[in-house]
């Protein structure tokens, strides 16, 4: 069971990798709207109009605090049933935080046509967690990997 140690405890079980594969892509595909645009895009497209009412309501009356806990799976028992079950779902989710401490990092070097318009701070980001993926990869014998919300699409799109 250690191999599946990068799981939420939940799923840390016998088939725990395929139900966690089944639940994570459930959530994703239901919820899709919520990430399914480019960020340069959110006020062309008006994208926060897809958000329902009551959930915006609720999420612009929060304090910035309150939103910073929403990760952690912060809600008040004043909001809707389905923005409390989509938090609580977010973090049932969410693999666990302290992995990326279990793993000794070696930065990789990105390709020069990669590195075009990243900034500094972005390269840095990509170049550690390219080398956690690589890692994560060795010990796990994986070769296949599906990147899920990490922001700008540079492979696929055109």
């Amino acid at each position: 069971m250690a191999e599946l140690k990068f799981l939420p405890t939940v799923y840390v079980r016998p088939g725990g990798l395929d139900d966690y594969l089944q639940d994570i892509s459930t959530f994703l595909n239901q919820y899709s709207w919520i990430y399914n645009f480019q960020v340069t895009k959110f006020f062309t497209q008006k994208v926060w109009k897809q958000l329902p009412r009551k959930w915006f309501e609720c999420l612009t009356r929060a304090s910035t605090g309150e939103l910073n806990e929403l990760p952690q799976g912060f809600f008040k028992e004043s909001w809707p049933e389905d923005l409390q079950t989509f938090v609580v779902r977010c973090t049932q989710l969410s693999l666990p935080k302290e992995q990326a401490d279990a793993v000794r990092l070696q930065r990789v070097e990105i390709p020069a046509e990669m590195k075009r318009g990243m900034t500094p701070k972005k390269l840095h980001e990509v170049a550690h967690m390219a080398s956690l993926v690589a890692a994560t990869c060795r010990q796990y014998e994986c070769d296949v990997v599906i990147d899920v919300g990490s922001g700008l699409v540079r492979v696929t799109r055109k």
